[in-house]
């Protein structure tokens, strides 16, 4: 399996089955990351994980996800308020 295909179906997995995020962005030593939030049909959106992505050149060689306890270090909040 490519490397490629690997991240689509890990992404396709965690974000499938209606599931709906908001991604907040954010940088980790450097990189770029994100916080994500699961959209919930009504009410607050919580916190579902934290995600750096690693880059080389123009494209994402890695993703490392961390639990949504670490977002406070990254300055984000751990929900979000309804839309």
């Amino acid at each position: 399996m490519t490397p490629s295909t690997y991240v689509a179906r890990s992404w396709a997995r965690q974000f499938g089955a209606g599931r709906r995020f908001d991604l907040v962005p954010a940088r980790a030593n450097g990189q770029p990351a994100f916080g994500a939030c699961l959209r919930v049909p009504a009410g607050i959106r919580h916190a579902a994980g934290f995600y750096v992505l690693t880059l080389a050149g123009d494209r994402t060689c890695a993703m490392t996800r961390f639990e949504a306890s670490v977002l406070p270090w990254f300055g984000l909040p751990r929900s979000l308020p309804s839309r």
